[in-house]
């Protein structure tokens, strides 16, 4: 009989970014539905076992649409400081509500995120680094990495000057970058990535639930 080895949990946050407005879905994206269940919840159940805590990135004044929990899940809310501006608030959120000097950050609506891909990355992670995105075809992905709280002060000063890209800051800081046969391979790498945008993409994320 072959025993299953234990993994321990990565010592950091899990933290998902619900604060998008979903125009090309006709609403919040956090809120649309994949087989019954709102798309943030799918993301939260797939990585929970990887990580210590979760913390959800709420938009702002949007916090209300979050439970206390999810299926004995305890969930740190935060909602962004700032109306509009962009994912790189939400980043500086669930940041500051972190209790972990590392976070995996991931959009609410890439429903098929694999933990493989995930604690892959994270043995990449080191004090060398502040941030850890993958690289697919030369484009970083911000929105699917390991961030440290000492990006916190470069990601603050883009915002005080009206910054909102989430790569604005990442001269001030050190990045490395993971290319997919590093971290699994291009299949299971691309389909951590699909994101649901609209309701085309989101009819194709539903095949492979």
């Amino acid at each position: 009989m072959i025993e299953e080895v234990f993994r321990p949990p990565i010592p950091g946050a899990l933290c998902v970014l619900c604060g998008g407005l979903g125009s090309r879905m006709g609403g919040p994206k956090h809120l649309v539905r994949l087989k019954g269940r709102p798309m943030w919840e799918r993301v939260v159940l797939r990585l929970r076992g990887l990580f210590c805590q979760v913390v959800i990135g709420a938009s702002f004044r949007g916090g209300g649409d979050f439970p206390g929990e999810l299926e004995g899940t305890p969930l740190v809310v935060v909602e962004d400081s700032v109306p509009n501006r962009g994912p790189l608030e939400g980043l500086r959120a669930v940041l500051s509500a972190s209790g972990f000097p590392w976070s995996f950050v991931v959009g609410c609506d890439m429903p098929l995120v694999s933990g493989a891909v995930v604690r892959r990355m994270w043995e990449f992670a080191g004090d060398d680094l502040d941030a850890l995105l993958l690289r697919v075809g030369g484009y970083a992905e911000p929105l699917h990495g390991f961030y440290r709280r000492s990006c916190m002060a470069a990601v603050e000063e883009v915002l005080r000057f009206g910054g909102r890209g989430m790569k604005d800051f990442h001269r001030s800081v050190r990045v490395g970058f993971l290319e997919p046969w590093e971290v699994g391979g291009h299949e299971l790498v691309r389909r951590s990535l699909l994101g649901a945008n609209d309701p085309r993409e989101l009819e194709a994320i539903e095949k492979f639930l």
